[in-house]
C-alpha cells in the first residue's frame, strides 16, 4: 500500500510476509561482533579482530541502500539488513535475504592497506548485493532461465548506484570499458549462449552464472534505459516491482511493464518493448553495424560479430533491433536518444554531416554492438585523434573507437595498419577510460606475439605510447590525486615496470629496498613494486613478502601479497607456492587457492612450472578443488604460445580423467589452436607496421631489456567464472569467481 512521508513523497510500503525462495535463507552462528548506523537497522559484522576495517562498509551500506530506494521509488521491504565478513567463503559474496555475506576483502577496508580499486570493489559489490533485495529477493525468478532478471540488474546497479554516491569515480564510464566491453568480448564467442537461456540441471545453472548473464544483460538494461527514456524506465521498473512482490516473474512480466509506462509517456508509440527485447535476450551475439558513404548518403547494415569469422554456421537471418545514435565532428555527445531503428539487414538514410567531418555511432557506447566504418570516416577519426582537438570527442567514444578497430582487426575485418594507426593518438592521451581499453587490447596483441620477432617491435611501440602519461603521473603518488588518477597509475605503473621501462624497474627497487630497511609503501604502489622486485630477485625477496601475507590481519593486503608471489622466475619457490596452496589447514584458505594458479601461470617465466605442477600433482589438485580445476585448466590453456605445448596439453588432457571439467578443457583446446593460427595470419602484417615507423619516423626507443610480459588491465571486481574473451596475461591479483553461489 502506498504511504505518505514526513516529505510528502509516495513510497510502496511492502508488509512482510514469508513468502521467499528457499535459497535466500541463511542463518549465521559466531562470536563476531558488529558495527551498526545510529538508527541501529544496519549492521556490519566480522570477527573481533578486524571489526575496525568494517567503518567504510557500515557508512557506505546505507547510502548505496537509499541511492537504490530512490531510484526505484520502492522501499527496502525488511525492518533490518546487515552485512556478514566471512573468513573462508567459496561464493565471494552472497544476496541472502536482510542477511548479505561477502569475503572478508570485498567488505573490510582499511585505508593504509587496501588500494583505490579495492574501495571501489567493495562499495560496487555491496551495492550489487544490496540491489538483489529487490531484484532476486523481492522478485525472484520463476526459473533459472530468467538468471539475468536477477544478475543483470545487480550488475546494472552495482555501478549506477554506486554512482550516485561516489560521485567522483567516474562508475557510468567505468561500466562501459569493465562491463560493456568485457561482456562484447564474451559474446563474440562461438561457446556464447543466449541472456535467456534454457536450464534443466544443476550443473546447466551453474554454467549461466557467466559474463553474458551478468555484463552483458546488464548492458542490454542500460540500452533499454536510454531508448525508453531514464524516467520511463525507472517507472517501468517500479511497476515491475509492485505487480510481482513477493512473486516470480520472467522476462515479459519487466517488458510489460516498462511498455505500458512507454505507452503512457508516448502514446501512439510504435516501440515494442518486448519485440526489441527480445531480439537481443533469445538469440546469443550481438550485430556488427557497418556504416559506408554512398552518393549523398550512408548505408548502414548489420550481421553478428564473431571474432572467429571461420564459422560454418548461417548467420545471415540473425537479426537485432538495433537502436542508432550517432554525432558529428562538433556536436553534441549528451544525446542518446535513438535517432534511427536499425530492423533489418540493412538501412539507408542522409549524411549527418559534411564529406570531410567524421562521424560516430553509438554516441557514449549506449548500444551493445561493435561498429565499423568505411576507409574514408576511418581516416578522419584518425587524423582528428592525432590532433590537438582530439579531447572533443569524450573519453567513453574514444574508448570505444579503440576496443571497436583493435576487436575488428582481431577478427580479420579491419586491417591492422588501421586500427594501430588509430593508437598512436595515445602518445597525448592522459585519461583512464580510454587507456583501460587499450591495455586491455594490448594485452591480448602481447600475450599472442611473445617469443616471435616482431615482440621487441611491439614492446618499444608500447613503451613509446606511454612515455608521455608515465613521465605525467611519475612513480608517487600525491595527496592531491583523485580516485580515477589512482587507477591509472596503478595500470600504467604494471605496464612499465613489466615492459622493463628503466626509470620505473630502478624505482620499484628502490622502494622495496626501503621496504626492507622499515618503511612503507602505498597501497596503489605495492603490487607493482612488489611484483618487480620478485621478478628482479630471489628468495630473500620472496621470503620477506610471506612472512607478510602470513602476519597481516588485513584480507585485502593478503589477497594483493597473493597476487604478486608467482613473480618470481624462481622454479622452487614456485613449487612450493604452488604446493602450499592445495594443502588442507594451511596458511592460504581454500577461496584464494586458485589465485595462487593464477599468479604463477600468467607470469610467462611461471608457465612453465605450473603446467608441470599440474601434470605432476594432478591427482592432488582435482581432490582439493572438485570442478573448480576447469578455471585451471583454460587459464593454462589460454596461455600456450607454441604448438610444442599445445601437443603437451592435449596429452595431458587426453590421459587424465577430467569428469565436469571435460568440456571446459575441450573448448580450452580449440581456444588454444585458435590463438596459434592467429599468431601464423598476422603477425607479419602488425610486423610490417611497426617495422614502417622505426623506417619513416625514426626515433630514440626507450631504454628496454629483452621482452617479457605485461599485465592486464583487468578490473578489480569479482567477475563470473567465464572463459576469459581476451587471453592477458597478469600480474596483479587474479580474478575471482561470481559474487553469487548458484543453486544447489
Amino acid at each position: 500500500m502506498p504511504r505518505e512521508d514526513d516529505d510528502d513523497e509516495t513510497y510502496y510500503n511492502f508488509e512482510i510476509t514469508p513468502v521467499m525462495s528457499t535459497y535466500l535463507i541463511a542463518f549465521i552462528v559466531s562470536d563476531f561482533t558488529v558495527l551498526r548506523n545510529e538508527p541501529e537497522n544496519f549492521g556490519v559484522w566480522a570477527r573481533k579482530g578486524a571489526i575496525e576495517q568494517a567503518e567504510y562498509s557500515r557508512d557506505v551500506g546505507p547510502k548505496l541502500l537509499h541511492a537504490i530506494e530512490g531510484f526505484l521509488d520502492v522501499k527496502y521491504p525488511l525492518p533490518k539488513l546487515d552485512v556478514v565478513a566471512v573468513p573462508d567463503f567459496s561464493s565471494g559474496a552472497m544476496e541472502n535475504w536482510g542477511l548479505t555475506t561477502y569475503r572478508e576483502r570485498i567488505v573490510l577496508y582499511d585505508e593504509d592497506h587496501a588500494t583505490a580499486a579495492t574501495k571501489q570493489q567493495i562499495a560496487t559489490v555491496v551495492a550489487h548485493e544490496f540491489a538483489h533485495q529487490w531484484f532476486g529477493d523481492l522478485v525472484s525468478p520463476e526459473w533459472w532461465n530468467y538468471l539475468w532478471l536477477n544478475e543483470g540488474f545487480a550488475t546494472y546497479f552495482e555501478s549506477f548506484a554506486t554512482d550516485l554516491v561516489e560521485t567522483e569515480w567516474r562508475l557510468q564510464e567505468q561500466f562501459v570499458v569493465r562491463d560493456l566491453q568485457s561482456a562484447l568480448a564474451a559474446d563474440a564467442l562461438l561457446t556464447t549462449h543466449p541472456i535467456t537461456q534454457p536450464v534443466d540441471s544443476p550443473n546447466s545453472i551453474r554454467a549461466i552464472f557467466d559474463t553474458i548473464s551478468y555484463e552483458k544483460a546488464g548492458s542490454v538494461i542500460r540500452m533499454m534505459e536510454h531508448f525508453v527514456t531514464t524516467e520511463v524506465f525507472k517507472k517501468g521498473l517500479k511497476r515491475y516491482l509492485v505487480a510481482r512482490d513477493h512473486l516470480d516473474a520472467n522476462e515479459n512480466h519487466l517488458y510489460e511493464a516498462i511498455n505500458a509506462e512507454l505507452l503512457e509517456t508516448k502514446p501512439g508509440s510504435h516501440e515494442n518493448v518486448a519485440d526489441i527485447l527480445h531480439t537481443w535476450t533469445q538469440q546469443a551475439g550481438y550485430p556488427l553495424v557497418t556504416i559506408t558513404s554512398e552518393d549523398s548518403g550512408l548505408t548502414i547494415t548489420q550481421e553478428r560479430f564473431l571474432l572467429t569469422r571461420a564459422s560454418t554456421r548461417n548467420e545471415g537471418s540473425t537479426l537485432w533491433s538495433v537502436p542508432l545514435t550517432y554525432a558529428v565532428q562538433d556536436g553534441d555527445f549528451t544525446d542518446t536518444s535513438t535517432k534511427e531503428w536499425l530492423t533489418e539487414s540493412s538501412l539507408k538514410i542522409g549524411r549527418p554531416t559534411e564529406e570531410d567531418k567524421w562521424f560516430i555511432f553509438n554516441v557514449q557506447q549506449i548500444g551493445f554492438y561493435r561498429v565499423n566504418y568505411d576507409e574514408h570516416n576511418w581516416n578522419l577519426l584518425t587524423n582528428y585523434l592525432k590532433s590537438e582537438d582530439y579531447e572533443k570527442i569524450p573519453p567513453v567514444n574514444r574508448a570505444q573507437i579503440l576496443d571497436d578497430a583493435l576487436n575488428l582487426a582481431r577478427a580479420g575485418i579491419l586491417e591492422y595498419s588501421t586500427a594501430l594507426e588509430l593508437t598512436q593518438y595515445l602518445e597525448e592521451e592522459v585519461d583512464y577510460i580510454p587507456w583501460y581499453s587499450a591495455l586491455n587490447a594490448f594485452s591480448f596483441l602481447n600475450l599472442r606475439l611473445a617469443g616471435t620477432s616482431t615482440h621487441p617491435l611491439f614492446k618499444e611501440y608500447i613503451l613509446k605510447l606511454i612515455q608521455h602519461v608515465y613521465e605525467d603521473l611519475t612513480y608517487e603518488e600525491s595527496d592531491a590525486d583523485d580516485h580515477v588518477t589512482k587507477l591509472l597509475r596503478s595500470s600504467i605503473l604494471q605496464w612499465a615496470c613489466n615492459l622493463d621501462h628503466e626509470d620505473c624497474v630502478e624505482k620499484a627497487k628502490g622502494k622495496f629496498h626501503a621496504l626492507h630497511e622499515g618503511s612503507s609503501i602505498k597501497p596503489n604502489l605495492q603490487s607493482v613494486t612488489y611484483c618487480t622486485a620478485l621478478r628482479h630477485g630471489g628468495e630473500e625477496e620472496w621470503n620477506l613478502l610471506w612472512d607478510k601475507y602470513v602476519k597481516s590481519n588485513f584480507a585485502t593486503e593478503q589477497s594483493l601479497i597473493l597476487g604478486v608471489l608467482g613473480c618470481t622466475a624462481h622454479q622452487e619457490l614456485i613449487n612450493e607456492y604452488l604446493k602450499k596452496s592445495i594443502t588442507d589447514n594451511g596458511d592460504i584458505r581454500r577461496q584464494d587457492a586458485a589465485s595462487v594458479f593464477s599468479a604463477v601461470y600468467s607470469n610467462p617465466q611461471g608457465f612453465q612450472f605450473a603446467f608441470d605442477f599440474l601434470r605432476n600433482s594432478y591427482g592432488d589438485i582435482v581432490n582439493f578443488y572438485g570442478t573448480g580445476v576447469a578455471s585451471v585448466l583454460t587459464g593454462i590453456a589460454a596461455r600456450i604460445t607454441t604448438q610444442e605445448q599445445l601437443t603437451e596439453f592435449e596429452n595431458f588432457i587426453e590421459h587424465n580423467e577430467l569428469g565436469a571439467a571435460t568440456e571446459a578443457a575441450r573448448r580450452a583446446v580449440e581456444s588454444a589452436k585458435e590463438n596459434l593460427a592467429w599468431v601464423e595470419k598476422y603477425e607479419s602484417e602488425i610486423n610490417s607496421w611497426l617495422v614502417s615507423l622505426t623506417t619513416v619516423e625514426p626515433t630514440e626507443p626507450p631504454t628496454a631489456s629483452p621482452p617479457t610480459e605485461t599485465p592486464t588491465a583487468s578490473p578489480p571486481t569479482e567477475p563470473p567464472t567465464a572463459s576469459p574473451p581476451t587471453e592477458t596475461p597478469t600480474a596483479s591479483p587474479p580474478t575471482e569467481p561470481p559474487t553469487e553461489s548458484p543453486p544447489t
